[in-house]
């Protein structure tokens, strides 16, 4: 049987075809690895395993330290970091890039529509082994302000501590604000004036601790709703009994003076001759009351008792009482009295000088 011959022909076209075919073949697995090459080098596949190195670890330690960031020394370190891990929340985490230069690549950290970070990308100088750009991690810049400041209220003269950290006269804003005593003291003494202080930086509820001028605990210390406003309020002392019997018997004698139920003279015994109350009093002709037999003085109180100088010099105190007029035919009238006597020293013997109506 004769046998047949292949053409030559056909060797070499199935020859060509099967050398196209691998030459197909290592050609796209080269450009498919080109491709991978080229993707992965792309900055946003860096910026996203930083993403995950840093923002979005369980420990926000790493970030914190590798951004550099300072943490003012009325806050805590521990403080930000518990800051960082509730700001920072998987499901609304993004960046964005945010421009760049020949050398570098801009990115913006977002989280709860909230910017923590800028974070910038810096191109190797040598590409990698396949010739394309390599870049790394150059810069963490966290943009995280706290509470977005903390104001602190407090009687000037006072000490004032946050987290421990006593505050200096570079936190003080604007120019310190005066009560209404600045405007009835004697001699040298001082009235109260309020300064207060402006902090940037703090995170979490911090603890506001003072002293008053002479070095003792105030209490009392409160935040308003938002947590970032503080007042430090004045220290005032527990009034000694006799000089509270005897202003709470001046301020009875004043009340009644005022509805003809006593005379000038036992008003003036309390009153300092001197002083521009005791002129004003003998001047005043009380010529309407109302129609009444007798009164009562009603859950009387002394408060905000305060002394101006260390020896106790000029002091001032704050008395309430309802002042119930017994009319006739059971027709009682109610009348508030709320008054801030100041009182000095005279001869052994506190003499009121000035007062306001509260």
């Amino acid at each position: 049987m004769k046998k047949r011959r292949v053409s030559v022909f056909y060797i070499i076209y199935f020859a060509l075809i099967a050398l196209f075919l691998v030459g197909l073949f290592f050609g796209l697995s080269a450009f498919r690895d080109y491709l991978a090459g080229y993707e992965s080098s792309r900055p946003v596949h860096t910026m996203e395993k930083v993403a995950e190195e840093y923002f979005l670890a369980e420990d926000k330690v790493p970030l914190l330290e590798i951004s550099g960031y300072e943490v003012s020394k009325y806050c805590t370190k521990d403080a930000v970091i518990s800051y960082l891990e509730t700001a920072i929340d998987k499901e609304t985490f993004q960046f964005f890039n945010t421009g760049g230069n020949d050398k570098e690549i801009f990115y913006s950290v977002v989280s709860k529509e909230l910017k923590i970070a800028n974070v910038t990308l810096v191109l190797s100088d040598e590409p990698d082994a396949e010739g394309f750009p390599v870049y790394s991690l150059g810069d963490i810049e966290l943009t995280i302000g706290g509470s977005g400041g903390l104001s602190i209220e407090a009687p000037l003269g006072y000490s004032v501590f946050v987290n421990g950290e006593p505050l200096g006269e570079d936190l003080l804003s604007g120019e310190p604000t005066l009560t209404e005593s600045c405007n009835h003291m004697y001699g040298d003494a001082e009235g109260i004036s309020l300064v207060k202080y402006k902090l940037e930086g703090i995170f979490g509820e911090p603890v506001v601790t003072a002293t008053d001028k002479y070095g003792e605990a105030v209490e009392g210390i409160t935040a308003d709703e938002s947590g970032v406003f503080y007042t430090v309020p004045v220290n005032y002392k527990e009034i000694p009994e006799d000089l509270k019997n005897r202003i709470l018997k001046a301020s009875e004698l004043y009340a009644a003076y005022m509805q003809k139920d006593a005379t000038f003279g036992a008003v003036a015994a309390y009153v300092d001759r001197t002083s521009e109350l005791y002129t004003n009093l003998r001047n005043t002709a009380v010529k309407w009351a109302n129609p009444h037999n007798g009164y009562t003085i009603v859950e009387p109180e002394v408060i905000e008792y305060y002394s101006y100088d260390a020896d106790g010099t000029v002091v001032s105190c704050r008395v309430k009482f309802v002042h119930l007029l017994h009319g006739y035919g059971g027709n009682n009238y109610e009348e508030s009295f709320d008054m801030t006597f100041y009182l000095r020293s005279v001869g052994g013997r506190y003499m009121i000088y000035a007062s306001h109506v509260n």
